[in-house]
């Protein structure tokens, strides 16, 4: 249940983020949006993002709607057979009405336990997603150690760097690549400004001078 659950939850969760972050950007770039007349895109991206979040929010609350009408029925029907069974056990003497109220409330007690876990099972699935996004950060090999005492160190650093062939793509993203074979040079002294639209690349160049991450492919110089 608990798998089925957090199958659903990230499901739901996937589609809900991506619409989200279409959102953000799109209110982020505004100007730029409406300089290229580009809002009837960016509603028909947020659109598509969204119905497939809606799609699987109708599947969310279908299950967590069934999970708590199961948890009120087993509730609710404890309460009555064990009403009902000690009536019988009452009637044909075997029992005394205090032994019939103290078996009905450990009964009822126990059912609203069970009731309390299936009401938690939405909970449950959203921490799971959270979780396993959280030890997949974790457990991600890292190419970089900042902590090591390897590498050259420079005795004097005149500004000059370049990027050469450099394709990347963040480990997150795997799927965008937001620098393709880019070469482009900063001569020592340089003033450069990196003009583009949200999502070029500008602050990607600046984590690879600084060596945030590496590329995939080509070589990021200084010096």
């Amino acid at each position: 249940d608990n798998q089925f659950m957090y199958g659903v939850a990230h499901r739901h969760g996937a589609g809900a983020e991506a619409a989200g972050q279409i959102a953000a950007e799109s209110i982020g770039a505004c100007r730029t949006i409406f300089a290229f007349n580009l809002q009837h895109s960016q509603v028909q991206r947020y659109t598509q993002a969204i119905a497939s979040s809606r799609k699987h929010s109708v599947s969310k609350a279908l299950v967590f709607g069934l999970c708590f009408g199961f948890s009120q029925f087993s509730m609710m029907g404890a309460f009555a057979l064990a009403f009902w069974y000690g009536g019988v056990l009452q009637r044909a003497g075997d029992i005394s009405m205090p032994h019939v109220l103290r078996c009905i409330f450990a009964v009822l007690t126990g059912a609203i336990g069970v009731g309390e876990v299936f009401a938690l099972a939405g909970d449950q699935g959203e921490g799971s997603k959270a979780a396993e996004r959280v030890y997949r950060l974790l457990d991600a090999p890292r190419g970089i150690d900042c902590t090591g005492a390897s590498g050259l160190p420079l005795e004097l650093v005149t500004g000059r760097a370049a990027l050469e062939e450099v394709t990347f793509r963040y480990p997150a993203r795997p799927e965008a690549c937001v620098l393709q074979r880019l070469q482009l040079g900063f001569a020592a002294g340089q003033k450069v400004a990196l003009l583009g639209a949200t999502g070029c690349g500008k602050s990607t160049i600046i984590s690879l001078l600084l060596r945030y991450y590496d590329p995939l492919t080509g070589r990021v110089l200084v010096e």
